[in-house]
């Protein structure tokens, strides 16, 4: 039996109560980005649309916006580096040389990039929720 007074029901509720306010307060910003996001969404399918339009395949022109994409990402990512992280990043792509040019060094880096952007993410919703 719990005898304990941090067990109670009244702290419990409250405790609860008080994650249910800030649950709140995420979904309504959630619910903001989402609604801001709509007009750039909406922006990207009327260029994917033009494109296709054009004449351009739109399963190539897909795959090459996500190769496009994770490379801008790709460079961010690398921006953001300090200083001794960037020139360790660069001393390793110039060691992995002509690898990173084959497919099976574009597989590893591109299985490190997605390890990355799933650690960023991580990061990122810490504190959001």
């Amino acid at each position: 039996m719990l005898s304990n007074s941090a067990y109670s029901k009244e702290k419990l509720e409250g405790f609860l109560s008080e994650i249910d306010r800030y649950d709140d307060i995420i979904a309504t910003e959630k619910g903001r980005y989402m609604q801001a996001c709509v007009a750039p969404r909406d922006g990207i399918k009327e260029v994917i649309t033009a494109a296709k339009e054009a004449g351009v395949n739109p399963v190539a022109f897909r795959n090459a916006l996500k190769a496009h994409r994770d490379e801008r990402a790709q460079e961010k990512r690398v921006a953001a580096l300090d200083i001794a992280d960037r020139a360790d990043y660069e001393t390793i792509m110039a060691a992995l040389g002509a690898y990173a040019d084959t497919e099976l060094g574009q597989a590893a880096l591109d299985s490190a990039r997605r390890l990355q952007e799933q650690n960023d993410e991580a990061l990122n919703s810490l504190g959001r929720g």
